[in-house]
């Protein structure tokens, strides 16, 4: 049966009631990320103008502000009533629980099909920004609903897709936190000698091709312009048949514009943009060592290196960072001891890069 979207949810603007409270979590556009909400615990003083809206379970973040960029998500175990989000966001809530489930209205919504819609219409606009709003783009949206039965049947295909991916994600956090407790540990216990980071690995620096060379059609090579692309897993929205910068496998990869880090290994190859970096280690051994160099750089600039509120890494601020080596015997023993850990998380990528097509396909089946 067919219903226009604005008979069955409603977009919710209700203000937080911030009395008697010393602080919330503060969610804005970029604390939400294709099914992930983050945000930051501030204080009442420092909150900024925008953040007013208050949020319940099973309502749906999704950022008004460049519908590509996935800034969308379902609001699932956490405690709402701590958090307050901004008013970029859409806090949208199903009104009609007996003829729309409302994870089916979420996979609805993020499906390939409604982002390139949602796309389009923003970019229709005059702005600084390509922007949607509720009533203009959301509400008069037309969509032919299966039964109830058959909506929570789709919805439980894609679940268990979705639920492996974040499964593979928290076994890689674990990995990653193993790792990096015996890293710290290596350099607390043993002699070390201050080096610059070109030392042990080659930088490069993104280049965006013309846009005139994009495609989605898989001709060329896959783009990451920037961390949009690699939040998370890595998932190239365009393809350039003229890459200028190029990154090769079992290279780390970097946001150093704007959102900076994320450092993620790359395991095929892939043309760079401006918004990324990539550091190649010059001996294997460092590989490991490598990663967590990165992190502390990007925790550096992202507290004291810039002082500017948009950050810029260049290439000479990455190969001047200063960092402490052990001696390479120390080295090629945290290497042996660690890469088997950091095989299980390429394993555990790899396979994710397979689920997120699947779920793509799956998307594309049910919504087209």
């Amino acid at each position: 049966m067919k219903y226009r979207l604005g008979e069955l949810i409603e977009s919710v603007s209700k203000t937080y009631d911030l009395k008697n409270k010393k602080s919330v979590t503060f969610v804005n556009t970029g604390d939400v990320f294709d099914g992930s909400i983050s945000g930051n615990e501030t204080k009442i003083k420092d909150l900024p103008g925008q953040a007013k809206k208050s949020i319940e379970l099973n309502d749906i973040l999704f950022s008004e502000i460049r519908p590509k960029n996935k800034r969308f998500a379902l609001v699932t175990g956490i405690d709402p009533k701590n958090y307050v989000v901004s008013t970029k966001l859409m806090v949208l809530r199903n009104k009609n629980n007996l003829v729309l489930d409302t994870n089916y209205l979420y996979f609805y919504l993020t499906s390939p099909l409604m982002l390139a819609y949602f796309q389009s219409e923003a970019e229709s606009r005059s702005g600084t920004f390509p922007q949607i709003t509720f009533r203009e783009n959301v509400a008069n949206i037309k969509i032919d609903l299966p039964p109830l039965i058959e909506q929570r049947k789709i919805v439980q295909r894609l679940s268990v897709v979705n639920d492996k991916v974040k499964l593979n994600n928290q076994i890689n956090d674990n990995l990653i936190a193993i790792s990096k407790a015996k890293w710290l540990d290596l350099l607390s216990s043993t002699s070390t000698t201050e080096v610059v980071m070109n030392k042990i690995a080659k930088i490069t620096m993104g280049q965006s091709p013309k846009s005139s060379t994009y495609n989605t059609n898989n001709e060329g090579l896959p783009l990451l312009n920037g961390a949009t692309d690699f939040r998370e897993n890595i998932n190239p929205q365009r393809w350039t048949s003229d890459p200028k910068r190029v990154v090769y496998p079992n290279s780390y990869i970097f946001g150093v514009r704007a959102t900076i880090g994320l450092t993620t290994k790359v395991y095929q190859k892939y043309a760079i943009g401006r918004g990324t970096g990539a550091a190649t280690p010059i001996n294997i051994i460092y590989d490991e060592f490598l990663y967590f160099y990165l992190e502390d750089l990007f925790k550096f600039y992202s507290q004291t290196g810039s002082g500017s509120v948009y950050i810029n890494i260049s290439k000479k601020e990455f190969e001047n960072y200063k960092i402490d080596v052990p001696k390479i015997s120390f080295i090629e023993q945290f290497h042996s001891e660690i890469n088997p850990l950091f095989n299980q998380i390429k394993n555990n990528k790899l396979q994710n890069i397979t689920l997120l097509q699947i779920k793509k396909d799956m998307l594309n089946k049910y919504f087209q």
